[in-house]
């Protein structure tokens, strides 16, 4: 028997020093590290050294995880890691870890432009199951700009198949004391001990994401700790500085919360005192809530600066419980119901602001004082809901410029025809308008600036569907230089003069546009179209209406342009050098509110005299006598068609007459050489002028039928 035992305990040695060598050369060798790392891009495990003593037993030091799970980036790092693998599971296809345990955790998370989806799911993929990834040592966790430094223990499980499988977060639980948070650089409580636990069903990822997980999650929170003396700190001045600031232990915070399914378990509790140092007579902040049978209550007090008057004073109900329903968006202002007071002065009105009006385009920044009422019925405003903020700053982007000035600001419940609206005004005394660039120089001044918004009376309304109106008049552009960049460069342009501005605007819930009025009053402008200088004064009334505002599209029908004091300017004397005046109305147009402008429209036009349209085409001294002395004979009506697209503008066909003389005309400006044709009729006297590229050739000889022939300038 001796011999058999012997030989027997002498294989299992052989085999037992065998695997000691093979399986400790392989945990420290890159076949290893390959061998984990096959999907670096998703996943990696590194260590510096690693032992292994026994089959499914592992000892790594210098332990560092990283993944990449859809826009989420994490790692993990211990100095020390050993872990337990259930060699049996193999045969199933589960890599199954009954156990690993860490020392002096550390963790961290942060979020990436860059997603990564799931992979499609594959039946019978291999299965990841960590029954127990445990530390009694937690260091440090961070998730963004929230820092946690603490002392406690951690157990959590999970079980994945790979490719796409289902993913359940097994029961886990944390224990944490001596915690520390600190949000964006500013300490937020301190000394606190966090206890606790989750687990969230089996799913797969590709269906269930983001908060739609809590409706498979159970979770129990329990907290308390100290929070600093000045979390929310006063300037000198008595204003709410929203900048959190680190002081001796003075408030706190306590929490018992619980989850089932996603929804809030009734007898939960949130008690939130924070410690406000200016505040009159030392009062605190506090919020409390209470989780109920059919909702939450939450009760919110923060005093007044010290010597001021007012506050914040909220009591709202909640009346569901589901977190994933309230945090929907629209509809979780639909379950909300209670008042709220406010009476304060602001250092930053930015987030406040934010929450009032929701727009990338519209802001209220800068220091000022709000004094509000709102009331609620499921989030629908209630009679005698009203805003008024003063001594704010307007930041507004509409049609690619900024409107900037010092803002006072009113909001209402309006009853109208049996319904009701919220209204608020905006109204800045005086403002400028600039570029859409930051630090671009004003281009625009002017005085009583107001927008008017209106929505639907619910605090989802006031923030997602507003409609604006924009109104000024008489702003001053005191360079008319600065229209240029929507006209054809080289083309058609302003080289000085100045105007005022005046504008009656519709706004989309998006600042776009949507129609309406503008007004631009020129003096002594000076314009340059092709190689000639023309200036005089000009009234132009714009008529917008929204065919297409996405796309800044327009129709222009029933916009006028009212010319006075008209010549043309130059060493030679040309054609209609002397005052004059035109009228243009567009019968039908659209606009493409690009740089440089798209306009096609028809019009219909009335000169003085016929002498402007002949001094487009060459100067006094070249037209026979006889046409001259028609020149001042009546008004001259006439229909166009007009076009400015890119560096072009083109005008084609002109038919123009009065008691006297008819005339038919097209021109092209590109440039500085204009290209055309005239035909003018007196009678039986005619004749036809032809340019191209600024080369004049007269036709006297059968003009008529010489313009006829001549192809459309589109031909050409």
């Amino acid at each position: 028997m001796r011999t058999p035992l012997r030989r027997f305990a002498m294989v299992l040695g052989a085999l037992w020093a065998l695997y000691l060598v093979a399986g400790n050369v392989f945990l420290n060798s890159p076949w290893a590290r390959d061998a984990v790392n096959r999907r670096p891009e998703r996943f990696q495990l590194l260590w510096s050294n690693g032992f292994t003593w026994f089959p499914g037993y592992l000892v790594l030091r210098d332990v560092k995880a990283k993944g990449h799970v859809r826009r989420v980036l994490w790692t993990a790092q211990a100095p020390y890691a050993r872990g337990h693998l259930a060699l049996s599971a193999l045969l199933y296809r589960e890599l199954r870890l009954t156990s690993i345990d860490a020392a002096d955790v550390v963790a961290e998370a942060d979020r990436t432009d860059e997603e990564i989806a799931p992979p499609a799911q594959q039946p019978g993929a291999w299965t990841l199951r960590f029954d127990r990834i445990a530390t009694r040592s937690l260091r440090h966790l961070r998730a963004g700009a929230l820092d946690l430094d603490v002392e406690g223990s951690a157990d959590v499980g999970f079980i994945k198949q790979l490719h796409g499988g289902a993913l359940e977060i097994l029961p886990s639980t944390f224990d944490l004391a001596r915690v520390r948070i600190v949000f964006r650089g500013h300490e937020v409580l301190r000394d606190a001990k966090l206890t606790g636990g989750f687990s969230i069903a089996s799913h797969l990822p590709s269906e269930v994401s983001g908060v739609r997980k809590l409706a498979l999650t159970d979770a129990h929170l329990n907290i308390t700790g100290s929070m600093p003396r000045e979390l929310l700190a006063l300037d000198p001045s008595g204003h709410w500085d929203d900048v959190a600031a680190s002081g001796v232990p003075n408030g706190s915070l306590q929490a018992n919360l619980a989850l089932r399914r996603g929804v809030l378990q009734e007898g939960g509790q949130l008690d939130l005192r924070v410690p406000m140092s200016a505040a009159a007579g030392g009062n605190d902040a506090a919020l409390r809530a209470h989780v109920e049978a059919e909702g939450t209550h939450i009760v919110l007090r923060v005093p007044a600066p010290a010597g001021d008057e007012g506050g914040i004073d909220a009591d709202f109900r909640v009346d569901d419980n589901t977190v994933e329903s309230l945090m929907e968006a629209p509809g979780g202002w639909q379950r909300v119901s209670g008042t709220a007071s406010l009476d304060w002065g602001f250092t930053s009105i930015n987030g406040l602001a934010a929450l009032l009006i929701d727009k990338p385009w519209l802001a209220l920044q800068g220091a000022g004082h709000v004094n509000a009422v709102i009331a609620l019925v499921k989030g629908a405003l209630q009679p005698g809901s009203r805003i008024d903020m003063a001594d704010l700053d307007l930041v507004a982007l509409i049609a690619g410029f900024q409107f900037k000035g010092r803002v006072l600001a009113e909001g209402r419940l309006v009853r109208s025809k049996g319904s009701s609206r919220a209204h608020v005004r905006l109204g800045v005394p005086h403002f400028d308008v600039a570029g859409a660039k930051a630090g671009m120089k004003p281009l625009v001044s002017g005085n009583a600036l107001r927008i008017d918004l209106d929505s639907a009376p619910t605090i989802e309304g006031v923030r997602d569907s507003l409609i604006g109106q924009l109104r000024f008049d008489k702003a001053t552009v005191p360079d008319l230089r600065v229209l240029n960049a929507y006209l054809p460069e080289g083309t058609f342009g302003a080289t000085g003069g100045a105007a005022d501005l005046s504008s009656n605007l519709r706004l989309d819930a998006e600042g776009r546009v949507l129609g309406g009025r503008i007004g631009l009053s020129g003096h002594d402008a000076q314009i340059v179209l092709g190689n000639l200088h023309i200036g005089g004064d000009f009234d132009l009334d714009a008529h917008l209406a929204g065919s297409d505002p996405r796309r800044r599209f327009y129709d222009l029908d029933g916009s006028v342009l009212q010319t006075r004091h008209v010549h043309f300017i130059g060493p030679s004397p040309q054609a209609g050098s002397e005052d004059a005046w035109a009228n243009l109305v567009i019968k039908r147009g659209r606009v493409e509110a690009s740089k440089p402008l798209g306009v096609e429209s028809n019009v219909d036009v009335e000169f003085q005299n016929i002498s402007l349209l002949l001094g487009l085409f060459a100067q006094h001294r070249d037209y026979p006598k006889w046409a001259l002395k028609i020149a001042d004979a009546g008004v001259l009506r006439a229909s166009a068609s007009m076009r400015i697209d890119g560096k072009t503008v083109v005008f084609d066909p002109v038919a123009a007459k009065n008691d006297r003389v008819d005339v038919k005309a097209r021109m092209r400006f590109a440039g500085q050489a204009p290209t055309g044709d005239l035909l003018v009729r007196w009678g039986l006297l005619s004749f036809g002028l032809e340019i191209n590229e600024g080369q004049r050739e007269f036709h006297f000889l059968r003009a008529g039928a010489w313009f006829d022939h001549q192809p459309a300038l589109e031909a050409r």
